[in-house]
């Protein structure tokens, strides 16, 4: 099931690239955000982060827990809205062109904080990122074919790193970057 595959991969995959060594020059400054003086509470979410009221509330204290936990300063972001993911077979799902990520109720609670922060991935992205850049990324990181970035099929992460989306494997990097 794609889900649990994807939590193993992460968990997997953070552990193999714990020495995990990140771009430098402008991408360096994507991933070394200034950090927050004050980490929020779970009660307490950043100023451009909000929830859906409809999202189940124990997904909802998961979801304020991460923010809370993770030391990254997401107003360079813009406003991120999270909303549900109905009737689809998937996690998470995120829709850069308007910054909204949506999370299935069901998500496993072993693999939410991976998921989550795959899909800030996406949006940090498509926020900060500019085709400079992601040539760079994928100089860094040996991938051949920049120009395929996003790739209009999605690959679920049970599939290796050489046959994902450039997209895909920066937002798994950006997301390592809070479990190492």
């Amino acid at each position: 099931m794609f889900i649990w595959r994807f939590g193993i991969s992460i968990l997997i995959g953070t552990l193999i690239t714990a020495t995990l060594v990140l771009p430098t020059v402008a991408l360096a400054s994507l991933f070394a955000q200034p950090k927050p003086t004050q980490v929020a509470t779970q009660a307490e979410l950043p100023a451009n982060i909000s929830i859906a009221a409809n999202i189940d509330p124990s997904l909802q204290q998961q979801i304020r827990a991460f923010f809370g936990s993770a030391n990254y300063d997401w107003t360079a972001l813009g406003p991120i809205a999270i909303s549900p993911l109905t009737a689809s077979p998937y996690c998470a799902y995120t829709q850069t062109s308007t910054q909204t990520i949506y999370l299935q109720n069901k998500c496993p609670d072993a693999t939410l904080a991976a998921v989550l922060a795959h899909e800030l991935g996406h949006i940090a992205d498509h926020a900060l990122m500019n085709s400079h850049d992601r040539d760079q990324f994928c100089q860094e990181h040996a991938i051949h074919n920049c120009a395929t970035w996003y790739n209009p099929t999605y690959s679920d992460s049970a599939t290796t790193d050489a046959t994902q989306s450039p997209a895909e494997i920066f937002a798994s990097n950006f997301a390592r970057q809070f479990f190492n």
